[in-house]
């Protein structure tokens, strides 16, 4: 798993923001 992915896994949903979840989803996007 990329830094990423364990970003999203290894904490709880609460923990992001509207936004931080737009840019984790472009992140995610490029990674694949």
């Amino acid at each position: 798993m990329g830094s990423v992915e364990l970003a999203l896994f290894g904490h709880p949903p609460q923990v992001f923001s509207e936004g931080e979840y737009e840019i984790l989803g472009v992140l995610l996007a490029r990674q694949t």
